[in-house]
């Protein structure tokens, strides 16, 4: 047994010698029991110091000093408050610690403990000067740390001590776009009650709204398009919404929102490639999103604009799905009514860009759709057929020449309809 006494003649500890490796972790049981930091600690033996590493061999009775913290202890007085006192929420540590003659980084610590929910430690670096608006490397503060890791109260205890709200990091994110992006509902409703600006743009132009809707989290992305009353600005946000929360085929939010955007507004083009609802969806392959869309009466036909630098080249939803090989999509549109000769801005049609790719199913669904295999890109020189001959796909040139045998071609897609 090992016991450690104060030199007064308390008595701080009896403990197991197979508990303890050497004095460091002694230090460690003694800081986890009465808060003492380690590099505070001196353990004697008869008078003798001992060493962190020294052995603990036998039965012993040792005495505990404790130093105040000297100018060669502070990398390791720092080190003790942010990666050990801060994570851990730690108190008696701390003030251990901020009771040197020396500045600590208590901004570090701040950080860490709003990041880890530790309340009480938060606002004791605050109280001993912490800047409330501090930053890490990547530049998030407190705040943002704490917004992104949900800890509501934390984020109630910066608000009040009145740090900033749309601090941008290094990525543009304010606290506002991370607790959007991790669906934290009030931490979203906390900030907006203290003012935060839910226009702002991070990275990419993503809005709180865009992080929400990518994410899927209605919660949030209800809370923020009622946060304002400018109905130009709402109108666009709903519309906003709708298109990202298509792309990523969040079905539920896009029925939700379906009844908040009005008709007018519902093929309203989206600011990436300005791409409506519909053509997102139909890119991405999300025949439950095309399949809501369509009964909600998007307009079908409409094409995204040139843009080459985006590769938007002027495709509809049908153009789009037969491009990427979504067979369920398409038969979705084609039972829709789409035009199935259609062109984009390079006078190439559904059935070339699939030829193109090789889809042998999607030329075949737009064979027996009545789509043209003759028609012929004034712009490019090309036919489907072409398309195909040139990228060495043989089955959709035997397809199109029309010689299809049953075990020439793959078996069609099996995708299910489901019903909505």
């Amino acid at each position: 047994m090992l016991r450690v006494w104060r030199a007064s003649g308390q008595e701080l500890a009896a403990l197991s010698m197979e508990e303890l490796s050497n004095v460091k972790a002694l230090k460690r049981q003694l800081r986890a029991l009465h808060g003492f930091p380690v590099c505070a600690q001196q353990l004697l033996h008869e008078d003798r110091l001992l060493e962190n590493d020294a052995k603990l061999t036998a039965p012993l009775d040792l005495q505990l000093v404790l130093q105040p913290i000297s100018a060669t202890q502070i990398p390791d007085a720092n080190t003790e408050l942010v990666l050990y006192a801060a994570l851990g929420g730690h108190v008696a540590v701390a003030r251990f610690l901020l009771g040197a003659s020396f500045t600590l980084d208590v901004e570090g610590a701040l950080v860490l403990a709003s990041e880890s929910g530790h309340t009480e430690f938060a606002h004791l670096m605050l109280e001993a000067g912490a800047d409330k608006d501090c930053r890490d490397n990547g530049g998030r503060t407190a705040l943002i740390r704490a917004s992104l890791a949900g800890q509501l109260e934390a984020v109630q205890l910066l608000l009040e001590a009145g740090a900033e709200k749309d601090t941008q990091d290094s990525e543009q994110r304010t606290a506002l776009h991370c607790a959007s992006d991790r669906g934290h509902v009030e931490i979203a409703r906390l900030l907006l009650e203290a003012g935060a600006d839910r226009h702002l743009k991070g990275r990419y132009g993503m809005t709180a709204l865009t992080c929400a809707s990518d994410r899927g989290y209605i919660e949030v992305v209800h809370l923020l398009l009622d946060a304002g009353d400018d109905k130009d600005v709402k109108a666009r946000d709903y519309v906003t919404a709708l298109t990202r929360a298509s792309e990523k085929g969040h079905v539920e939010m896009i029925r939700s929102l379906l009844g908040r955007v009005t008709d007018a507004d519902k093929d309203f083009k989206y600011r990436y490639g300005l791409m409506t609802a519909l053509i997102c969806a139909a890119d991405k392959g999300h025949a439950d999103t095309v399949r809501v869309l369509l009964k909600a009466g998007a307009d079908k036909g409409l094409q995204d604009p040139v843009k080459k630098e985006l590769r938007c080249y002027g495709d509809t939803a049908l153009i789009h799905a037969s491009a990427k090989g979504h067979c369920e999509v398409l038969r979705l549109l084609l039972e829709a009514g789409m035009d199935v000769d259609v062109r984009d801005r390079d006078d190439r049609t559904a059935l070339m860009h699939a030829s193109d790719e090789g889809h042998v199913e999607i030329v075949r669904l737009l064979l027996e759709a009545g789509a043209s295999k003759d028609l012929k890109s004034s712009y490019l020189d090309q036919t489907a057929l072409s398309c195909a001959s040139d990228k060495g796909h043989g089955a959709v040139v035997q397809l199109l020449l029309g010689a299809e045998t049953e075990k020439s071609f793959p078996a069609r897609c099996t995708d299910s309809m489901l019903s909505l």
